[in-house]
């Protein structure tokens, strides 16, 4: 059995949902975008010299190309505001706890605790260089920074992951390509 504890921080959530933004939900993002300069092309191929609708597939096109970022920019924004209306998340300890058989994670705000269990094959586990990222459905997701396991316990838990959730463990390093 593996064994670790994560304190919240508004800096590693901040990571994860670039890491969400950017590569977990790139692909809808990238069709979406696809969209607006198709919709762009349509209409300046039907525009001919009617400045309108050059205006119209000048803005599709920068709103296709700012699109991601936007969507980083306002996740900040929330962020930023749950950071003010809940500054007690940085006081939740996460404690983590992984075998063969799933993942255990003990939540402890205040004198208040929440166990969950998850078989690895309920998860889609993601690995970067400093972290794991265990999501539980396709908002939510636990933050695993690597720096608080020994090597041996990563090479460990890379085995879990790999055995119990097997496509669903994604990775730069160990799993399939990102």
């Amino acid at each position: 059995m593996i064994s670790c504890s994560y304190q919240n921080s508004y800096d590693e959530y901040r990571k994860l949902t670039d890491f969400h933004i950017f590569h977990v939900r790139l692909l809808p993002q990238v069709c979406c975008c696809a969209v607006l300069l198709l919709a762009a092309i349509v209409l300046f191929v039907l525009a001919g010299l009617a400045l309108t609708d050059w205006y119209w597939g000048v803005a599709l096109t920068l709103m296709a190309i700012l699109l991601p970022f936007a969507n980083a920019v306002m996740a900040r924004s929330r962020i930023r505001q749950r950071e003010k209306r809940e500054p007690e998340y940085e006081n939740q300890i996460n404690r983590y706890a992984f075998d063969e058989n799933g993942l255990t994670v003990t939540i402890k705000e205040g004198k208040h605790q929440t166990v969950s269990s998850y078989g690895y094959q309920e998860l889609i586990i993601y690995e970067t260089k400093t972290h794991f990222y265990l999501y539980v459905n396709q908002m939510n997701a636990y933050i695993l920074p690597k720096s608080c396991l020994k090597e041996a316990e990563i090479t460990a838990l890379i085995g879990y992951f790999k055995a119990g959730a097997g496509k669903n463990f994604k990775g730069k390093k160990h799993g399939n390509e990102l």
